[in-house]
């Protein structure tokens, strides 16, 4: 039962399923580390503008 419904589910629509969902599985940690990163750099320099250290504008 489990196979036919697994063979009957999978046609060519379900390609673009799985692009997507390849595409996201990428994206996501790439944002997500970027994001992450940018929230450390800011606070960075935000903290050494603070002590006079940093060379802010």
């Amino acid at each position: 039962m489990t196979l036919l419904l697994a063979v009957l589910l999978h046609d060519d629509g379900m390609d673009i399923i799985y692009f997507w969902s390849s595409i996201f599985m990428v994206l996501l940690p790439i944002g997500a580390f970027s994001w992450l990163t940018w929230l450390l750099i800011k606070r960075y320099r935000q903290e050494m503008r603070e002590k006079g250290e940093g060379r802010g504008t």
